[in-house]
């Protein structure tokens, strides 16, 4: 079954908004680990791209308090 342009261009709509949300979602959770005392770029990459395994592992991760 063919892809009219009208179909590739709705896929390319929601495509761009699931990574908009994504997006602002990593960045969200790389505040958390730095209000946690993280502050490493890769808590981002990982919330990025691997979602679930990301947001978990930030969740769990221990406050560092003021160091």
């Amino acid at each position: 079954m063919p892809l009219g342009p009208a179909k590739i261009f709705f896929y390319f709509i929601i495509f761009a908004v699931v990574l908009g949300i994504d997006i602002f979602c990593a960045k969200s959770f790389e505040e958390a680990a730095e209000d946690k005392g993280y502050t490493d770029r890769k808590y981002f990459w990982l919330c990025l791209l691997l979602p679930p395994v990301g947001y978990l592992l930030v969740i769990a991760l221990p406050d560092r308090g003021d160091e």
